[in-house]
């Protein structure tokens, strides 16, 4: 075993996806803010959907334009950038 840790910037948040109004949640991901830009970094659950982001944005990052991510498959590492 080995551990990796990558420290957070000062801007980034711990986004919890609720299903209800209780403290319940299933999918869990770390938001960094680079300008107009959100960097998706250690997702738990199923990540959000485009439409999902784009509601959720709205509320509580107004000034982002994109969402940024990494998908690896297998040795490849693949970056996504969505326009919200």
């Amino acid at each position: 075993m080995r551990l990796v840790v990558t420290p957070l910037p000062d801007c980034s948040h711990l986004v919890r996806v609720c299903d209800g109004d209780g403290p319940e949640y299933g999918r869990m991901i770390v938001v960094s803010e680079d300008g107009d830009c959100l960097h998706l970094q250690g997702w738990i659950g199923t990540p959000l959907t485009p439409s999902q982001w784009r509601e959720g944005v709205a509320a509580h990052f107004p000034n982002a334009k994109r969402v940024r991510f990494e998908r690896r498959k297998g040795d490849a590492v693949r970056q996504v950038e969505l326009t919200l």
